[in-house]
């Protein structure tokens, strides 16, 4: 009995990471279309094709970091640093992968501030008020902990699957027979395979950044089938997810490329208020998910230290360090969401192959097999154990 017990609790917890997961992926740059634009379907056709290869990368490197911190019990990036790397060197990493995930996660953040506001422009309403309504969610999300916002995020992810999915089908049926002919055609607007494959492989740069906000939650895994079934059950969905999304910007190949905010435009033109209605909906569930992953991995990595300089709880430091990320944030997100996604995200991607995935996909299946012969140690094996 208390074996079923445990197994019934493990369930919302593999659930609710990647809920996270898909939560993260599916901010600003997902909902509003532009990410997609930027690194699928300016290539056209081959935007039915290359996303696999994205998911199929990142479900092996997130297996593994799952994996990893389930059995050292993980739960910032800093201890992950310091223990996948080597000794002598692995202070250079630690810095390396603080800059790189401070970055990354001050861009998220504004980013969902930036949509935020002009979110809630659309709706005639101040900007700024979108931008405090965005943040206090976020703020109260990170807050409560890892436990509060895995569960808020799979009740986020509910309502976010039935918007994609309404979006994704109505838009290709308004608009089906330039689909098929983008597909029949294969129209992909000059580009090579090579080509989408090289920007395929960026956005497994951009997308591996979220294993800072959801490794923090591996821990609570209970064993290797929980870390494989969370790790390729995650990216399936965020496949499956930024696929029908997909469907709409392919149906409206390649005008549609060229627009700040492609899913509303497409939105406009099918015509409907309703949907209209559930895309802000969608969005705004998808900047707060976002928003809360992004603070979340910042002030798991820094509370204990601000904590100990300001003599305070870690609450109030977390408090503090989520307070500081956002109005940096709201200064960053001045920038606009194209350059955001673009060209900072662009060059984030270029840092997060040699600091993220390929020490996922070589480095961990090593160190993995290590720690279960030892027993859970983080060291290597004496020379004498192994002998």
């Amino acid at each position: 009995a208390r074996t079923m017990e445990k197994k019934k609790m493990s369930i919302p917890v593999s659930v609710g990471i990647a809920s996270t997961w898909f939560g993260m992926h599916c901010g600003s740059g997902f909902a509003t279309g532009s990410q997609y634009a930027i690194y699928y379907s300016k290539y056209g056709w081959l935007a039915l094709i290359t996303p696999i290869i994205t998911w199929l990368v990142l479900a092996v490197a997130f297996y593994f970091i799952f994996e990893y911190c389930r059995i050292t019990k993980v739960s910032s990036y800093k201890d992950y640093a310091s223990n996948v790397f080597i000794k002598k060197i692995g202070i250079v990493f630690i810095i390396a992968i603080d800059l790189w995930s401070l970055c990354a996660q001050i861009m998220g953040v504004s980013g969902i501030l930036a949509g935020s506001g002009s979110l809630f422009e659309e709706y005639n309403v101040n900007y700024w008020i979108g931008v405090a309504a965005a943040g206090a969610i976020v703020l109260g999300m990170v807050v409560f902990g890892s436990r509060v916002m895995m569960r808020i995020s799979t009740y986020l992810t509910v309502g976010l699957l039935v918007c994609i999915t309404i979006l994704g089908f109505v838009g290709l049926a308004q608009n089906w027979d330039n689909f098929v002919q983008v597909v029949a055609n294969h129209e992909n607007g000059g580009g090579t395979f090579l080509d989408a494959l090289g920007s395929a492989l960026t956005y497994s740069g951009v997308q591996i950044g979220s294993m800072f906000a959801v490794c923090s939650m591996a821990p609570e895994l209970r064993n290797t089938k929980e870390s494989a079934k969370t790790a390729f059950g995650g990216a399936f969905l965020n496949l499956i997810m930024l696929q029908i999304l997909g469907l709409v910007m392919i149906a409206n190949y390649p005008e549609i490329n060229a627009e700040t905010l492609p899913v509303l435009t497409a939105l406009s033109a099918i015509g409907i208020p309703v949907l209209r209605i559930l895309y802000a909906i969608m969005l705004f569930l998808a900047l707060i998910s976002t928003g809360a992953g992004c603070a979340f991995a910042i002030v798991t990595r820094f509370k204990g230290i601000i904590a100990k300089w300001f003599k305070c709880s870690e609450t109030i430091s977390g408090v503090i360090i989520a307070l500081v990320m956002m109005a940096i944030g709201v200064f960053g997100s001045q920038f606009g969401l194209t350059a955001i996604f673009s060209t900072g995200y662009g060059y984030l991607s270029k840092m997060a192959w040699p600091l993220g995935i390929l020490p996922a996909i070589i480095i961990l299946p090593i160190r993995i097999y290590y720690l279960k012969k030892s027993g859970g140690k983080y060291d290597y094996p004496a020379k004498a154990e192994r002998q």
